[in-house]
């Protein structure tokens, strides 16, 4: 259980980061005339 928890996280942080870049380059991508 306390594994399952862990792998949960492992995947759900690298996901969370991955969303924070797309919408950091669809912010600058928007900026750009």
């Amino acid at each position: 259980m306390k594994k399952l928890g862990n792998n949960i996280i492992s995947v759900i942080i690298p996901v969370t980061g991955l969303k924070k870049r797309v919408i950091y380059i669809l912010v600058r991508q928007g900026e750009a005339p």
